[in-house]
């Protein structure tokens, strides 16, 4: 060569060689695998991803199929076996699961409204207890939450089954309708005064008949109170017929044979 020393030509030239050459030998002393129609050579990795998915590896040993490296997916990324991470109060963990790898729950509890409980602890939801149960078998294993006691909120104050409270001549009873607890009605009555009067019922006043009506509008129930009836009152405060004749005090002084003439609500008295 040119003064002695070696050309950049054949400097790659040499080096051409000399990975052909070792090629040779790996390729000589070692057999590759056929995977699926295609070859893997001695030494490579690979995955099988529609037998045991994309996060478990497999290494070509001489033409025969070795295993790798093993893991779960999760978010659309590969973590090794034994990695754990958290939903909630729920631990998860790569393992392997009937032949696959997969993330399994590895803690016991329940879970409510951020707050975890282990089996058989309860917690309180204002009227409501619940218990963490632990269900199914050996195979599958379940966890819920157990209503165990229940009751109706009213004023801050908690009400079991069946108790009954009136409030504006309503009568509600606490009771729980399709898995819902509260006070529903189970009487409804009208305002009269200091009391109530339940629906259909008369009450008389100074010789006027009051009664306790409801009516549907639309579908929303109304409660009035109607006069049905009015009569007149004599001097002892009876009542009486308007037409018929009776003592009536007048103007300080009580008189005989007085009657009286109704017309709607107004009366009139004559002596």
């Amino acid at each position: 060569m040119f003064g002695g020393q070696i050309s950049r030509i054949t400097l790659t030239a040499l080096c051409l060689i000399s990975w052909a050459d070792a090629l040779h030998v790996r390729q000589a002393g070692s057999k590759p695998c056929s995977i699926n129609g295609k070859t893997v050579l001695h030494g490579d990795s690979f995955t099988l991803d529609s037998i045991a998915g994309k996060c478990v590896t497999f290494k070509c040993d001489n033409g025969e199929t070795m295993p790798g490296s093993f893991g779960c997916e999760r978010d659309g990324q590969c973590y090794p076996e034994g990695d754990t991470y958290n939903i909630g109060c729920i631990q998860r963990r790569c393992e392997m699961i009937n032949g696959n790898f997969g993330y399994k729950r590895i803690n016991e509890g329940c879970s409510i409204k951020n707050v975890c409980l282990t089996v058989n602890e309860t917690y309180q939801d204002g009227c409501f207890k619940y218990r963490c149960m632990r269900g199914g078998n050996a195979i599958s294993v379940t966890y819920s939450l157990e209503l165990t006691e229940w009751g109706c909120s009213n004023g801050g104050k908690c009400y079991p089954e069946g108790h009954q409270i009136e409030v504006q001549c309503r009568k509600m009873e606490c009771r729980k309708i399709n898995g819902v607890a509260g006070f529903v009605n189970v009487a409804q009555g009208c305002p009269f005064g200091n009391k109530c009067i339940n629906i259909g019922q008369d009450e008389v006043d100074a010789c006027r008949t009051f009664k306790c009506k409801k009516t549907d509008i639309n579908g929303v129930p109304y409660y009035s109170v109607e006069i049905v009836d009015v009569k007149c009152e004599d001097s002892n405060l009876d009542c009486k017929d308007p037409g018929t004749y009776f003592s009536y005090k007048m103007g300080g002084v009580v008189r005989p044979n007085c009657t009286c003439h109704t017309e709607g609500l107004n009366i009139q008295y004559f002596c």
